[in-house]
């Protein structure tokens, strides 16, 4: 997994990041159109369906943030979008294992050879990749909760997402390498 396409990943959630609760709606609204966007290319690519669910998944929960935002500016649903955010990111983790498809797998499929796809090693290993990014997910969700609840939220919000989300993505560039080994050896 490179730098650039998890970041990319994450640009809807990530350009949302700078707008303050009052002004949410156009800043889930920009998520949204990011979002979009990167589901035009990724189709236009030819990506598989199962490869564009996180994807799928921020268009649709930033559409409805968006509107809300722009209904009712000062919810504590808005002031809570990070809860709610990473909440969702969660389900879209563990909902999508609970299909049988994780999240993680469809994307992975853009970067492995398609006759790795079927087997059992990379199934697991992607189970237990997208297991890694739910947890994460309602980890940061919990923490952020209790961030909020202390009124820390300026002080400690960012520290608190940057450590959750780089100890997934160290995880996942670990697995991913122990996978490639595994390969190697067997190979």
């Amino acid at each position: 997994m490179k730098i650039h396409s998890f970041v990319l990943g994450f640009l809807p959630w990530i350009v949302i990041i700078p707008f303050p609760s009052d002004k949410m709606g156009w800043g889930a609204l920009l998520g949204f159109f990011v979002a979009v966007v990167q589901l035009g290319l990724n189709h236009r690519r030819g990506a598989p369906m199962d490869a564009m669910i996180l994807d799928l998944g921020s268009a649709a929960f930033l559409l409805a943030l968006s509107g809300l935002g722009f209904l009712a500016p000062h919810s504590g649903l808005i002031k809570a979008n990070d809860v709610l955010s990473f909440t969702w990111l969660a389900l879209i983790a563990f909902g999508s294992m609970a299909a049988g498809r994780p999240f993680t797998m469809g994307i992975a499929r853009r970067q492995v050879p398609q006759n790795t796809w079927d087997s059992s090693d990379f199934r697991s290993t992607h189970m237990v990749i997208t297991r890694i990014w739910g947890i994460a997910f309602a980890g940061l969700a919990i923490a952020l909760g209790i961030v909020r609840i202390a009124d820390l939220a300026i002080a400690a919000g960012l520290p608190v997402r940057l450590i959750g989300l780089s100890i997934p993505f160290l995880l996942t560039i670990r697995e991913v390498k122990a996978i490639r080994a595994r390969t190697t050896t067997t190979a």
